[in-house]
């Protein structure tokens, strides 16, 4: 939905009410997957993550090995759809980031 420009008005973390008060709405996990099917389809699974950085100093794609097979993210995008979702002080501070499978 980043990338689609497509609605994010729902999109902060799931914990918003207790970090910022009670006048934010944010969307279900349900209601996150009923979007992403309009831009593509849900991700159900995840077996590898790969990054790869640019020569300019940030991280340039983040590549997800799905259900729905290789997920190319632009790292711009996924930084802002990471900070846009991610719980209470948890963010990514620079364009310059690496991602981990556990």
């Amino acid at each position: 939905m980043v990338a689609g420009g497509g609605d994010m008005s729902g999109i902060f973390p799931e914990d918003v009410r207790s970090c910022w008060g009670d006048n934010d709405s944010p969307w279900s996990k349900e209601q996150m997957a009923s979007a992403a099917d309009s831009h593509g389809g849900r991700v159900t699974s995840v077996s590898s993550v790969r990054v790869e950085h640019g020569s300019n100093g940030i991280t340039s794609r983040v590549v997800f090995s799905t259900n729905r097979g290789e997920v190319p993210i632009p790292g711009v995008n996924f930084y802002k759809a990471f900070n846009l979702r991610a719980p209470g002080a948890l963010a990514l501070k620079s364009q310059l980031f690496n991602i981990e499978k556990k």
